[in-house]
Order: C-alpha cells, then structure tokens, then sequence
C-alpha cells in the first residue's frame, strides 16, 4: 500500500496514510495532484459511483483482471464512524480518461448479472 501523497509505503492491512491521513493505493497510476485531505489524478476522470463494499470488491476484481488503473475514492472510509466523519461522501470510481468507455462497458455487461 502506498500514499499517494508522500509516496510512503505500508503493510497489507493499512488504508490510511498517518502523515497525510488520506487513502492509501495497492500502487500509484500515473501523475497525481494533491489537494488538502483528498488527491485527483491529472488524466483520471470518475466514471461509476459504487453503491456497496460488495460492488467495490467486484469492481476491483474486475479491473486488476483486465490491467486497467482505478481509484475508488471513499472505498475504506465508506461508513466509517470511528474516524469520527460523519460522512465520508459516496464512493467514486476514477480510471484514466483513455479507459473511460471500456471500464462503462465492462461494468455494464459484469454488473448486470449481480
């Protein structure tokens, strides 16, 4: 796991970065720009809002099977209350922008079946 913010590497099992208190990533796509307590990725746009931790967990397997880059914004934070946030924000699916129409499409055909 990695901070997308101050590049610092963790254990399995840790999702938040203690220096910058943002989500970690399994690895870090591309160019990233910072901004206060969340990131965006310069060429990643958000293209699906996940409604469950069952859906992130499809999606996710999903995409790290067809080699495409995401961020799921919100994923560990979803309804967490001992953090004290009272209320994170819905979930959102970011891919690169060259992905954008093939992620739609395979989620589409993938999630239709659930």
């Amino acid at each position: 796991m990695i901070c997308p913010k101050c590049k610092s590497e963790f254990v399995d099992g840790i999702y938040m970065c203690s220096d910058c208190e943002i989500p970690l990533l399994d690895s870090i796509p591309g160019t990233e720009e910072t901004h206060d307590d969340h990131f965006t990725y310069s060429n990643f746009i958000a293209v699906y809002n996940p409604i469950s931790s069952q859906e992130v967990s499809i999606i996710k397997m999903i995409l790290e099977r067809e080699g495409i880059p995401f961020h799921i914004k919100n994923d560990r934070l979803y309804g967490a209350v001992l953090f004290g946030i009272q209320g994170p924000g819905k979930m959102e699916l970011y891919v690169p922008e060259e992905y954008a129409m093939r992620v739609v499409d395979l989620l589409r055909a993938e999630l239709e079946h659930e």
